[in-house]
């Protein structure tokens, strides 16, 4: 059996750091992983590109507070959605087994009050992502 776990996932429209840095000062979370923009393209990707203004922008991170995984990111994950308070959340599914994250694409989309804003596709730090 796959293992699967549900996270919640903030985008916070350049107060990423200023959020991490008050969990981890008030709510004793640990920093499993984070990255900048800049550090995307010097590391892992030349050709990511993002506006000057938003080079420290943290594009991913992960916060481990107690048992709970907390995602962080300035940005939206879907281009041309700007944030605003109500689409700032999300949820996140992982699971062990690509298949397992296929059939769950496959039959959440067969419902007709599931609205796709990104088909399953491959990300940059994940092998299949979507958005509904």
């Amino acid at each position: 059996m796959a293992h699967v776990k549900v996270t919640t996932f903030l985008s916070l429209n350049g107060k990423a750091q200023e959020a991490i840095s008050f969990y981890q000062k008030n709510l004793d979370a640990k920093v499993r992983f984070r990255i900048t923009n800049i550090e995307i393209q010097a590391k892992m990707d030349p050709e990511y590109t993002f506006p000057e203004s938003e080079k420290d922008f943290v594009s991913h991170s992960v916060l481990e507070i107690g048992s709970s995984e907390l995602s962080i990111i300035d940005d939206m994950m879907d281009e041309g959605t700007d944030v605003v308070t109500g689409n700032n959340l999300s949820l996140c599914l992982y699971s062990s087994s690509l298949a397992q994250v296929t059939d769950f694409y496959e039959r959440v989309t067969m419902d007709k009050r599931t609205k796709v804003i990104i088909p399953l596709e491959k990300k940059l730090f994940l092998p299949k992502h979507m958005r509904l």
